[in-house]
This record gives structure tokens, C-alpha cells and sequence, in this order.
């Protein structure tokens, strides 16, 4: 396929990475301010709101009042979180079959080209997120933040349906369920949300040497062990341990975990800032995180496209990982 045409699938491809970035970056409020006042960020960040509810209601006119709407939250949250890992079940799926599928399909030469317009349509959610989900907070409802999702996957959906032509798998489905590594997807599960409770919790509802965090850090490392030994016995584990033999394979996955360590760490930081420190409005918060997700979208097509044409791929991650520290370094300051 010339690198000047596109495969059909990468429209409805595109649309579903959109659907899944947007479910993490579209601003969804929650009651933390004075006077009731909507509180709006991430979807992740209110999570860990829902999980330790804070209601700092100074209007309210006595405890009791107070108190009734503190216990509605505590009443929501359990629900809240089990949809939220609902969603989180069905937007890792896409997000992790848009990378198969572009990997299937292209070659290796072209697959920067799709990897690029991929890494675009985060842009644009990251973008479109915020403001978006500030103006339904502003001037609708917080509930729209999540509402909203539903055209997009329909229109992805029917997009896969008659836009992806893949042949059809001889295996039933039976067996190709039995292929599954249950254990390693349960194991590490249970690990990543250990790690990401003590994380939640210490410094805030329990102190960082407390008997809460560190047991939570001691399971989490108990069930990575776990984990990585059931890797080395199950026939098709999630993560074939002999991948990280690989040189390369290894480095891109050092380098990806440190960029994303630090690129959603200011995704979750900044709306925050603006907003508590700042005293700006959800829409205005948005607004001000331009600059940052209009340079990701552009250098990531450019990257991309760059990437294909010359085959070139060694000179992009260093520039990147030199500017992203520039950055983060002028952003302390």
C-alpha cells in the first residue's frame, strides 16, 4: 500500500482510540469546593475522589446537612468505581486491539504512518476532553461527561463492522478462550490495583508508615512474584518473559513507562492547579492545557509520517525525552 493512501479501517480505528483517550482526559466535576461549587477534572482523578470523598460544604446551614450529603457519597461510591472498572474492561480492550490490529494489517514500514494519526486522536481528546467536558459541567450536566461517549462508540462500532475485512478465526471460541492466561491476568490485576491503593491512600488516608500502606506494598511485590513465575509455566502467558531478552524490546518498554509516568502525571496535575490554585473555571482549565496537547498532536503526526517515509526511528524518542525534561524542568520553576 502506497504511504500516500490510507487503509479504510483507520477511521473507525481512530474514532475508538478517541473514545478511550477521551474517557481519561474528559473533565468530569465532584463537590470539593467551597459552597458546593462543582469540582472538575479527570476521569481517573475523581476516581480517587470517589474512593475518599472530601465534601467541604461551608453553606451548609448545620452538620446534619453536611453530614446527609458526605453519606450520599459514600452510598454512590461503591457503584461508581464497579462502572467505572466496567469501562476500564471495555477501553483497555480498544486500546490494546487498535495496536494489534495496526500490526496485523501494515507493515512494519507503514506503521508509523498509523501509529502517528493514532497518537493524534489522543491529542485531540486530550484537547477536546477538557473543554468539552468543562463546558457540559458548566452549562449542562457532569453526568454528560460520560454520556457523551455513547455516539462516538456507535459510530465506531458500525465503522469496525464494515470497514474491517480480517478473515474469521478456524478455532471456536471455546478453545480460543481456553487459551487465556487467567492466572496472569488475575495476578497482575490484583498487583496494579495494590500498588495504586498505597499510592492513593498513603499521605492521605493513612500515613505513608502505616500498617494499611506497606501491607498493600507488601502484597502488590508478593503478587508480582506470583505473576512472573506463572509467566514462565503457562504455555501463551500475557507477557512472554523471554520478550524482555530482546534489547529493543526491552529499552521501548523502559521508555514508554517512564514517558507515560511522566506525561499523565501532568495530564492529572495541571487541571488541578488551575482549578484549585488558579480559582479558574472547568472551561477555562481546558482551555489553558492547549498549547501542550496542540504541540502533541502535530509532532506526533509529523513523527509518524517522518517515521514511514525514511524508516528513520532511532532520532525521535532522545529528541523527545530531551524536550519533555526542558519542559518539565521550566514547569517547576
Amino acid at each position: 500500500m502506497p504511504l500516500t493512501t490510507l487503509h479504510p479501517f483507520s477511521s473507525p480505528i481512530a474514532t475508538s482510540n478517541l473514545l478511550t483517550s477521551s474517557d481519561v482526559t474528559i473533565a468530569v466535576p465532584f463537590p470539593d469546593g467551597q459552597n458546593g461549587e462543582p469540582y472538575n477534572t479527570t476521569s481517573n482523578e475523581s476516581t480517587s475522589k470517589v474512593q475518599r470523598p472530601k465534601v467541604e460544604n461551608e453553606s451548609a446551614p448545620n452538620s446534619g446537612e453536611k453530614n446527609e450529603l458526605e453519606g450520599e457519597f459514600n452510598v454512590v461510591r461503591p457503584v461508581f468505581s464497579a462502572m467505572l472498572a466496567f469501562q476500564g474492561i471495555g477501553g483497555g480492550g480498544l486500546q490494546a486491539l487498535t495496536i494489534v490490529i495496526i500490526g496485523e494489517i501494515v507493515s512494519p514500514r507503514e506503521r508509523g504512518k498509523y501509529q502517528g494519526i493514532m497518537s493524534g486522536t489522543i491529542g485531540v481528546a486530550a484537547v477536546g476532553g477538557p473543554i468539552l467536558g468543562g463546558l457540559l459541567t458548566d452549562h449542562v450536566s457532569w453526568r454528560w461527561g460520560f454520556w457523551i461517549n455513547v455516539p462516538v462508540g456507535i459510530v465506531a462500532a458500525a465503522g469496525y463492522q464494515f470497514a474491517l475485512d480480517l478473515p474469521s478465526p478456524t478455532a471456536s471460541l471455546r478453545s480460543q478462550m481456553k487459551r487465556v492466561d487467567y492466572t496472569g491476568v488475575v495476578l497482575s490485576t490484583a498487583a496494579v490495583t495494590c500498588v495504586m491503593l498505597a499510592c492513593t491512600w498513603g499521605g492521605a488516608s493513612f500515613p505513608w508508615i502505616s500498617g494499611q500502606v506497606l501491607g498493600l506494598f507488601g502484597t502488590s511485590a508478593i503478587l508480582f512474584t506470583m505473576f512472573a513465575w506463572s509467566q514462565t509455566i503457562i504455555h501463551e502467558p500475557v507477557i512472554p518473559l523471554g520478550l524482555l531478552k530482546n534489547r529493543n524490546y526491552a529499552a521501548i518498554s523502559c521508555v514508554f513507562f517512564f514517558m507515560g509516568f511522566a506525561q499523565l502525571g501532568i495530564s492529572f496535575f495541571i487541571p488541578v492547579y488551575y482549578q484549585d490554585i488558579l480559582k479558574v473555571s472547568p472551561t477555562q482549565s481546558g482551555v489553558e492545557i492547549l498549547p501542550l496537547v496542540l504541540c502533541l498532536i502535530c509532532f506526533a503526526v509529523v513523527a509518524g509520517l517522518v517515521t514511514a517515509k525514511t524508516g528513520e526511528v532511532v532520532f525521535f524518542p532522545p529528541m523527545g525525552f530531551a524536550l519533555q525534561t526542558v519542559g518539565l524542568g521550566l514547569m517547576s520553576t
